[in-house]
């Protein structure tokens, strides 16, 4: 999910909505950090492997391809969010940083007494997808991730010590993988395709987390947390492609959680649902979601001139288990950028058939719309 100038050539790309995969197995890309002239070709089919490999062949400047990964400790105390990029500015949306290079990664961390934020920049990304999960590198070796065939385990790993950064976060999943609308177990009939125009894939949809970082000489570690990682992706600049969503993972209890509740550039609502009960999948769906923001600014849909609300009611049916209704009430404001995006960490609640549920969430207002 997601900081970032305005600006972009009307350069097409090609989707492939029911072609072979982009990434194949044990296949290695460079991307380079210098966007091409020419048409880009980005895939949304489902296919057999690759699931969190490269989405784009040739990037354009008016094309991006993203690797997000997240960690917070269950005390709420720290937060980590690491983005790999592959896009030029005008490919992403206002504010987005501007590093002379297409390749580079941003690093937001919280702590009791701090706030960190870092940038890595590079020439070129080399990713390399085997089975299903991917491991990618920016040259010069500053910042890596690296991924299982089976999307189980990643590390996250930075050297760094000029960009005030060095040390790793890893993730051992609890909830298995996923599309939009079902899970990655049966791509058969699936789309990567969240919104027109836009890819998503929820390779690790909660971990156990274990962070061990330096951050300007800070150290951030924990044992414990809570992880997550997916992957977006779009055949156009992002701020085109929507007019607002609402995002977030959370555990609460035995169950993991994410949510996406969008509204398109046609004004209409769209949604992915997806619940994980003891690392089996329990929903996986394109219905039976509804997010609104609740007391300060309450204001939906949400639009680039509206406020912040003090939290978030999720509700979502679990088939053969009711529906789940539970409300992320707002903790720290980990990133901020006036009048577009804010992602908090903060305490979650809800219950589901009688059953009193309780855990953190991390969660996200994204307003492109005014």
């Amino acid at each position: 999910m997601h900081s970032f100038l305005k600006g972009f050539l009307p350069i097409a790309s090609l989707a492939l909505c029911c072609l072979a995969a982009v990434a194949k197995r044990d296949s290695t890309i460079i991307v380079s950090g210098q966007t091409s002239n020419t048409a880009s070709t980005v895939q949304f089919a489902a296919s057999s492997s690759g699931f969190d490999g490269p989405k784009i062949t040739n990037l354009n400047s008016t094309t991006f391809d993203l690797w997000y990964f997240d960690a917070v400790s269950s005390d709420l105390s720290y937060s980590v969010v690491a983005v790999f990029f592959t896009a030029d500015p005008g490919a992403l949306f206002p504010g987005a940083a501007d590093l002379g290079t297409a390749d580079y990664v941003e690093v937001f961390i919280t702590t009791p007494n701090n706030s960190f934020v870092t940038a890595i920049g590079a020439d070129s990304l080399t990713v390399t997808t085997v089975g299903d999960g991917s491991s990618g590198t920016l040259d010069g070796s500053e910042a890596s991730w690296t991924g299982s065939s089976d999307m189980s385990q990643y590390m996250i790993t930075f050297n760094a010590p000029d960009a005030g950064i060095t040390g790793t976060m890893s993730f051992s999943s609890i909830a298995l993988a996923h599309y939009p609308c079902g899970p990655a177990s049966n791509p058969s009939g699936q789309s990567f395709e969240l919104a027109p125009g836009l890819g998503w894939a929820n390779a690790v949809p909660d971990a156990d987390a274990t962070v061990n970082l330096n951050a300007n000489g800070e150290a951030v570690s924990f044992t414990g947390g809570i992880g997550y990682h997916d992957k977006n992706w779009g055949d156009k600049p992002w701020d085109t492609l929507l007019n607002s969503w609402y995002w977030g993972h959370a555990r609460l209890g035995e169950y993991s959680v994410v949510w996406f509740d969008f509204v398109g550039t046609d004004g209409a609502e769209g949604v992915s649902a997806y619940v994980s009960q003891n690392g089996q999948i329990v929903a996986a769906t394109c219905s039976g979601l509804r997010v609104r923001p609740v007391g300060g600014d309450d204001t939906y849909p949400p639009t680039t001139q509206t406020g912040l609300p003090d939290g978030f009611t999720v509700s979502l049916d679990i088939p053969g288990q009711g529906t789940l209704d539970a409300q992320a009430l707002n903790g720290d404001i980990i990133l901020t950028t006036q009048g577009e995006s804010t992602r908090w960490i903060g305490q979650i609640t809800g219950t589901l058939a009688g059953q009193q549920l309780a855990g953190v969430a991390l969660y996200e207002q994204f307003t492109f719309a005014s």
